[in-house]
């Protein structure tokens, strides 16, 4: 749990982070998270095996466009944890 101060109010939020790693001897928060494998042919997306040696940035481009809200709840988390990596 973490607490925020806002002025007169006090915000409690539940908060997780996955590991924490030694680097350089400082100790370092992380929270991981990893994207499904999914057969892209239901969908009309790029199929990422056969497109991913010639068209790395089409693919990265298709995958955060369907996965937008997943990898913006990912980041919100992990601001709101404090992580590090």
């Amino acid at each position: 749990y973490r607490m925020f101060p806002m002025g007169s109010i006090r915000l409690v939020a539940r908060c997780e982070v996955h590991c924490w790693s030694n680097k350089r001897g400082e100790e370092q928060l992380v929270s991981s998270h990893a994207l499904h494998e999914w057969d892209s042919r239901f969908s009309g997306g790029v199929q990422w095996r056969q497109k991913i040696d010639q068209q790395r940035g089409a693919v990265l481009a298709t995958e955060l466009k369907n996965n937008s809200c997943r990898l913006a709840r990912w980041t919100a988390q992990s601001l709101l944890a404090g992580a590090d990596l």
